[in-house]
């Protein structure tokens, strides 16, 4: 769930991931979300709408991440204490 934490109410869920999300990272535009969890899977979404875009699985779990200042990578710390970088463009079904 996404929360407006001013106005103290729910703005999205967001369904799809299947254990525990354990991170999240906005986009530095704030186009999008990013989510990662113990089901080994990065999710991103429309920050507007909600809307899953994007979705890639791993080899392990997901504990930390973080945008690049562009926009265009999303870097992941693992569960394994190694690291991933995505580019957004290549899960993106909006690119």
């Amino acid at each position: 769930m996404v929360w407006d934490v001013k106005a103290r109410q729910q703005c999205l869920e967001l369904s799809g991931h299947l254990d525990a999300v354990t991170c999240v990272a906005y986009s530095p535009d704030g186009r999008w979300l990013a989510s990662g969890g113990d089901d080994r899977t990065v999710r991103l979404w429309d920050s507007a709408t909600g809307a899953q875009r994007g979705l890639v699985e791993l080899d392990t779990q997901i504990k930390a991440l973080a945008f690049a200042p562009d926009g265009r990578s999303i870097f992941t710390g693992n569960g394994t204490t190694s690291c991933y970088q995505i580019e957004v463009r290549q899960i993106s079904s909006d690119h």
